[in-house]
């Protein structure tokens, strides 16, 4: 508690107005006290030295009696279960008050999680980073290290590090297990500390550090307060030379997460979003879905393996800081934890599997039964084109556009949905192309009408013309949103990841403003016709059941 609010203290002077805007609504609404910030980390430090663990259990006795209970009961709709009977319930509850139980046995490691300080290694070679205002630091191992000092928050530093490669590499038999690892890895512990054990060392600390597995690269994504920069620097360190592969954790989350997606048997949105996994992708074998069958395939064998591979050494690993980082102090602290991960100076990058659109124009249209009646509409227009910030940037304006023309037109005029959700890309890995995703939902009598629409809009974008006045606004938009990242350390540390990923430098406000303002509807309307007057199609549609 003391953290969390010491950490809000620090960034008094770097919130965003929404924090502030919540804490009067709740004084409005349920006459919550707002007395600052200043005034609530004071009142807590005085506060919670007084706060004994007899209070504590005090409190728990008087609000738990056998007067206030409520037992609360669900269990699927289906034939052949057996379900407890009220007085079933009740006498369960009263066996466990009657049970002898033995109070929770605290296992505490007293051990630093570096018990040994590893060996050093050194900074090779030194450079700036030009149009970011960054260092960039060469270790002796190979790793890369840029590390950006901001303003943006006092008490914020962000990590990303990541690496070529991922799951891309194995095969579909190995593929689910590949997928999960990192999320199961991070369940595991670090040396000698499980899960529990971990989380009680980082107790008090403001830390968090995440491995990832993804399609084709791996990496970390963390964060950190100013005071606890070595143990994020620590944690990545153990995630490469011990982590742990925990069978008895393994088992358990496998289990949960075979009762959760045992359970999502009957969710049409699931159906929905499994229907438009496999339509998009063609049926290719390596579109994994999220089934009981993936997770009974999981193996923690394959995974340990996979894992090492992805994480066996630092050398094609750039590790990406960003925040109120002191650079000067940082330095031997990333020497040490960093510079002392092994080396065996590979270079690896991903493969492109060929796991691609169907060739011809796709229609996937099937009903389901449901409760509350709904067609769910997914389109997606795709095809080649060179990946470039101009292309980029246009099919940003396209999505724009088209958002605010489906407001007007769908939600406004027709009534037909709370909302048409429009997501422009322009991918380079693992081949150049776009894509354009409209989604929403209708009620069934609306669904033709609200398609042809979709499409209809999406041609009158350069049979009609852009609208004078919505190019304006959404020129506007994209300036203020780009004045607006420019002073966020997330915005930040992705533009980093996307120099090294694609070679994109940052503009200045100056530049992005000129490059904005240059665009004209003429612009746009070619750019609409080149890519959407013939284009690849992907329709899926889930409909209501007819009875």
């Amino acid at each position: 508690m003391l953290s969390s609010i010491e950490k809000q203290y620090k960034d008094r002077n770097k919130q965003h107005n929404d924090r502030l805007v919540r804490g009067y609504q709740r004084h409005f609404l349920v006459n919550e006290p707002v007395p600052g910030i200043e005034f609530e980390f004071e009142a807590i430090k005085k506060l919670l030295p007084g706060i004994s663990a007899e209070e504590v259990n005090a409190f728990s006795k008087k609000w738990m009696t056998q007067e206030n209970v409520i037992i609360t009961f669900t269990a699927p709709e289906k034939e052949n279960v057996e379900l407890p009977t009220e007085q079933q319930l009740l006498a369960l509850l009263e066996k466990v008050r009657n049970a002898d139980l033995k109070p929770y046995v605290d296992k505490v490691i007293t051990e630093p999680l570096i018990s040994e300080m590893p060996k050093a290694g050194e900074v090779k070679k030194e450079a700036e980073l030009n149009g970011f205002d960054a260092t960039e630091w060469t270790l002796a191992n190979g790793a890369k290290v840029v590390v950006k000092k901001t303003d943006f928050k006092e008490n914020e530093i962000r990590l990303q590090a990541f690496s070529k490669g991922g799951n891309s590499l194995y095969g579909v038999e190995d593929l689910a297990s590949a997928e999960m690892a990192g999320g199961f890895i991070a369940n595991f512990g670090l040396g000698k500390f499980d899960q529990t054990s971990l989380q009680k060392l980082l107790t008090g600390k403001s830390v968090r550090v995440s491995p990832y597995i993804s399609e084709l690269s791996e990496g970390f994504s963390g964060n950190s307060s100013v005071k606890d920069f070595e143990t994020m620097l620590q944690l990545v360190h153990m995630y490469f030379v011990a982590p742990r592969f925990d069978k008895e954790a393994f088992s358990a989350l496998k289990g949960r997460y075979m009762a959760y997606v045992a359970n999502m048997g009957a969710d049409v949105n699931k159906a929905f979003r499994d229907s438009v996994s496999v339509t998009t992708t063609d049926h290719n074998p390596r579109t994994i879905l999220f089934n009981t069958d993936m997770i009974a395939s999981l193996n923690l064998e394959t995974m340990k393996r996979v894992y090492q591979e992805r994480f066996v050494d630092a050398s094609d690993f750039t590790f990406v800081f960003v925040g109120n980082i002191d650079v000067e102090k940082a330095k031997p602290l990333i020497e040490t934890y960093l510079g002392s991960i092994k080396d065996i100076d590979r270079d690896e990058t991903w493969k492109d599997n060929g796991v691609d659109y169907p060739k011809k124009d796709t229609y996937n249209h099937f009903a389901r039964e449901m409760e509350t009646p709904k067609t769910t509409i997914h389109i997606d227009l795709h095809g080649d084109i060179k990946y470039s910030r101009e292309n980029k940037l246009m099919m940003s304006f396209v999505s724009s556009l088209l958002n605010k023309r489906y407001l007007e037109v769908i939600r406004e005029k027709e009534g037909g949905s709370y909302g048409v959700g429009v997501r422009g890309y322009v991918s380079k890995f693992p081949r150049e192309e776009y894509n354009l995703v409209i989604r929403f939902d209708t009620d069934p009598a609306k669904s033709d009408k609200l398609k042809g629409i979709v499409y209809d809009e999406i041609q009158g974008l350069f049979k009609n013309g852009v609208k004078e006045d919505d190019l304006l606004e959404t020129k506007k938009n994209f300036i203020k949103e780009y004045q607006e990242n420019l002073r966020k350390n997330a915005y930040w540390i992705n533009a980093i990841n996307r120099y090294y990923t694609y070679g994109e430098s940052v503009k200045s406000i100056e530049d992005y403003e000129k490059m904005i303002n240059a665009i004209t509807k003429e612009n746009v309307e070619k750019f609409a016709k080149k890519y959407f007057a013939k284009t690849g199609k992907v329709e899926v549609v889930m409909s209501p059941k007819e009875e």
